[in-house]
């Protein structure tokens, strides 16, 4: 057989399989918040891999945070959007149309009169043009004095379109509009992420185990970043 869907997930590799076993059945098996020495040795291993990703997106290991998948890094930053637009009065969420079904699922339970932070949040789905990409134009034309949130993901699942990321992302600073990527396949090898500048850079797919994950979060004012960048099944 010869696989060729390795946009939706790969094998995971020697290096990372042997990495998972000196963790799992070697001496780093302990609960790296306990205080004893196999503790210490957990949470050595543990800082060194959030180390690891930070310098992958050229970012501090501080900004770096781990949760189960994708799909959880997802939920977790619309939901603190959410949260923050409904503190703030403004419960208009822009998006695109392309989506991945984790992003586009919680903004439909955000517009549901019974959802969270009060519900009934309004939602905008941007199209994409013929070749898979969100212009920036339309996004622009889609924000609102109300908007507290955009979501744009980086690099399409399906057709692999790059979306402006940066540029959509320097917008919303301008006009104090929260602003989440979801970076999975960008962060997996199609358009490796800078968190700093947006700018893609040549990188390897991550070769990961599947549902690991470690979103990263920047927060200045107003100013904030979430990547969930696990190599998770995405069919």
């Amino acid at each position: 057989m010869v696989y060729l869907d390795n946009a939706a997930t790969t094998r995971t590799s020697p290096a990372a399989m042997d990495a998972m076993a000196h963790v799992m059945a070697g001496d780093v098996f302990a609960n790296p918040s306990s205080q004893h020495a196999a503790g210490d040795a957990a949470l050595r291993a543990l800082e060194e891999a959030r180390r690891e990703v930070a310098a992958c997106l050229r970012s501090r290991p501080s900004e770096v945070e781990w949760v189960s998948c994708g799909t959880e890094a997802n939920n977790q930053a619309l939901l603190t959007g959410a949260a923050y637009g409904a503190r703030e009065g403004r419960r208009h969420i822009v998006a695109s149309a392309v989506e991945h079904p984790s992003v586009l699922r919680m903004l439909e339970r955000l517009a549901s009169a019974d959802g969270p932070f009060g519900g009934g949040f309004d939602v905008t789905l941007v199209r994409p043009d013929e070749t898979g990409v969100v212009g920036v134009a339309s996004v622009k034309e889609a924000l609102r004095e109300d908007t507290c949130l955009v979501s744009l993901m980086y690099a399409n699942n399906e057709v692999g379109a790059i979306q402006p990321v940066r540029d959509v992302c320097r917008m919303c600073r301008k006009r104090a509009i929260l602003f989440h990527t979801d970076a999975v396949q960008a962060a997996s090898g199609r358009a490796a992420s800078s968190v700093s500048h947006f700018a893609p850079r040549p990188n390897q797919p991550l070769w990961a185990q599947k549902s690991s994950s470690a979103p990263l979060q920047r927060n200045r004012k107003l100013r904030s970043v979430r990547l969930g960048i696990c190599k998770q099944n995405r069919s």
